[in-house]
């Protein structure tokens, strides 16, 4: 569905950078992919989700990225824009949207 390609892209308006975490190290120190620019769109409002461990988590900003992005594993570190403070945030929970939901089809990523 082409017109449904293009709205995504219009709407994938900020940049971000993803480090999948991969594993850990013999230490037990996260290992991580190397740095990925992704196209998205985020959302700075605050939410409560569910975490691994079925805890309730404070997820201060939401990333929206294309639905052909691989889910991010939770654990992930995800550079923000300078727009929001170009801080770190860690991945909480990631999911696809897919037709349904009212938008576009979609990887939704939580984050701290």
């Amino acid at each position: 569905m082409a017109g449904a390609s293009t709205i995504v892209t219009a709407w994938m308006t900020h940049s971000v950078v993803v480090e999948r975490l991969v594993g850990s190290s013999g230490t037990g120190a996260a290992v991580y992919g190397e740095p990925e620019a992704l196209a998205a769109f985020v959302d700075p409002g605050e939410s409560y989700v569910r975490g691994t461990a079925g805890e309730s988590v404070l997820s201060t900003a939401t990333a929206y990225l294309p639905v052909t992005v691989e889910t991010i594993p939770v654990g992930s570190r995800v550079g923000l824009p300078t727009d929001f403070g170009g801080r770190v945030a860690i991945v909480v929970q990631s999911a696809h949207r897919r037709s349904g939901c009212g938008t576009p089809d979609h990887l939704e990523v939580k984050l701290t």
